[in-house]
């Protein structure tokens, strides 16, 4: 029996009780044995709390609140705060996750993956296995940045959604892996040398 542990956490209102308590509920529905512990420290009064592993959705849109403009959301792309597209002049451009954390010395691993057919959903299954991994090895910060469809908030059929993605977001969220410090890698990276 392999026993394999996953930890969420952050700041106390960032639902990392609800991600551990979805995860085991998850696996309590394939026939894992799981528990569940949720544990409050120093984080629910404003203490620090530390999270080794970041997996990152990126669907370009602020979904859970009605389709609001994102960091990530798109050039041009009309949400609920923004019904004539995001402009850069007024916005700023969109953050691209993967290529600014892959600059920090902390960070070990950063990856973009994406869910938009079987080939990339197995690579995305074995970016987050590798991302824990290197958790649990203490090899530092990892993040697994997904590129996702949001097709209520696009307000696109779901397969118009995929297409969308591939079409619009790979091309300018480019996907891969920007750093990996067990395998020397610091694709698409300025430097990187530590």
């Amino acid at each position: 029996m392999i026993d394999f542990s996953i930890i969420f956490a952050g700041f106390g209102g960032q639902g990392i009780l609800s991600a551990g308590k979805m995860a085991a509920e998850a696996a309590l529905y394939e026939g894992k044995e799981v528990s569940w512990f949720p544990s409050y420290g120093p984080e629910m009064r404003g203490g620090t709390a530390n999270c080794s592993v970041v997996i990152f959705i990126n669907n370009t849109i602020y979904g859970m609140t009605g389709g609001q403009m994102a960091p990530t959301t798109l050039p041009g792309q009309v949400t609920q705060t923004t019904p004539f597209g995001r402009s850069p002049e007024l916005a700023g451009y969109p953050v691209k996750v993967c290529e600014m954390l892959s600059t920090l010395t902390g960070t070990a691993y950063a990856e973009r993956v994406a869910v938009d057919s079987v080939p990339h959903i197995k690579a995305a299954k074995k970016a987050i296995r590798k991302a824990f991994e290197n958790q649990k090895a203490g090899k530092g910060f990892s993040i697994v940045e997904v590129l996702s469809t949001c097709p209520t908030n696009w307000g696109l059929a779901p397969l118009d959604a995929i297409k969308r993605l591939q079409d619009e977001m790979i091309p300018y969220y480019p996907l891969g892996v920007y750093k990996d410090v067990t395998e020397s890698v610091f694709d698409n990276v300025q430097g990187g040398n530590e």
